[in-house]
């Protein structure tokens, strides 16, 4: 299991924080009872959750005990819950579920995005983003040093988790289980 240092997760804390408040924004839930936050980190998109919906039951879940201990630290307030992702199975129904830079590591995919929509209640929204940097310096340094000769046997899984899903395949799969798709 990955182990994250949410310290360093954080001294890039406003540049993650903002796709989620740009994400939060397009939410047109008036009056959420429940929500719930996957991948939630340290609980910074949580927060943003919590400030437009201050009455709701907001639950963030992630995989790391670390990041969820930093959550807990900064807002006691709010529900946490430890889970990956991969096995996660909602409980029941929820007005908004909510995912900011997280579902790009779950593969496969479609099991979960299935489950997610099949638990939201009438008028419920399933809100998401993926970055979409395959193509980044990082990556593709990431990509070129993976494929050589010299490093192929000893990194011969780092390229897996790289992957990223077309907006077009979101949309063919969300479109059945949906009366509506925002991309």
């Amino acid at each position: 299991m990955t182990t994250w240092n949410p310290e360093q997760y954080l001294k890039f804390a406003n540049k993650r924080t903002r796709p989620a408040l740009d994400l939060a924004s397009q939410i047109k839930v008036e009056s959420p009872k429940r929500i719930i936050d996957l991948g939630c980190g340290t609980g910074t998109s949580t927060s943003v959750l919590a400030s437009k919906w201050p009455d709701s039951e907001i639950t963030g879940l992630d995989s790391s005990a670390e990041m969820l201990d930093k959550a807990r630290t900064e807002n006691p307030e709010l529900k946490w819950e430890q889970s990956d992702l991969q096995e996660w199975t909602p409980e029941g129904n929820y007005d908004v579920i909510f995912s900011n830079a997280t579902l790009q590591w779950i593969d496969p995919i479609e099991s979960l995005l299935t489950s997610c929509m099949e638990s939201l209640n009438p008028g419920g929204a399933f809100a998401f983003q993926v970055p979409n940097n395959l193509n980044s310096p990082y990556h593709l340094c990431i990509i070129e040093v993976a494929k050589s000769p010299r490093w192929a046997e000893k990194t011969k899984n780092a390229i897996n988790p790289l992957r990223y899903d077309s907006t077009g395949f979101y949309y063919d799969a969300l479109t059945s289980l949906s009366s509506g798709v925002d991309a």
